[in-house]
């Protein structure tokens, strides 16, 4: 787990899955209650995130980050920057066949089954579908 304490008393928190970060939660340790209507400027969080495009933690991490902020936003404003990351730049520019690469790369079938299984039942709990 990385926590983070941000200025004001605001903490971030991420929780590691087997392979990426997966759970983000964000914790402020009062109500910040700005009224809706308030001409007061929100405080702004800025995000930066680094996350490869074929990484199923990363796109389920995405999500979550997305619902975090939805439920602030009225209270917060965030700046999000997302830069890009290659888990495995040795890959063929043709590409590879994505089972058998997983297969070989978790140490066989039976593993890469029980993984598969495991990130499509989170990615479900987001709403999802792998």
């Amino acid at each position: 787990m990385l926590e983070i304490n941000l200025p004001n008393g605001i903490n971030l928190r991420c929780l590691f899955g087997p392979i990426r970060p997966i759970v983000v939660n964000l914790r402020l340790p009062y109500p910040v209650n700005f009224p809706k209507q308030s001409k007061m400027k929100k405080p702004l969080i800025k995000i930066d995130v680094v996350s490869d495009v074929v990484c199923p933690w990363c796109y389920i991490g995405k999500r979550r980050l997305e619902k975090a902020i939805d439920q602030l936003k009225d209270r917060i404003d965030f700046q999000v920057e997302y830069h890009p990351f290659e888990l495995n730049p040795n890959t063929p520019k043709e590409g590879v066949n994505h089972k058998e690469y997983l297969v070989k790369k978790f140490g066989g079938e039976q593993r890469y089954q029980q993984l598969t299984n495991h990130v499509v039942g989170v990615a479900a709990q987001e709403g999802l579908k792998f």
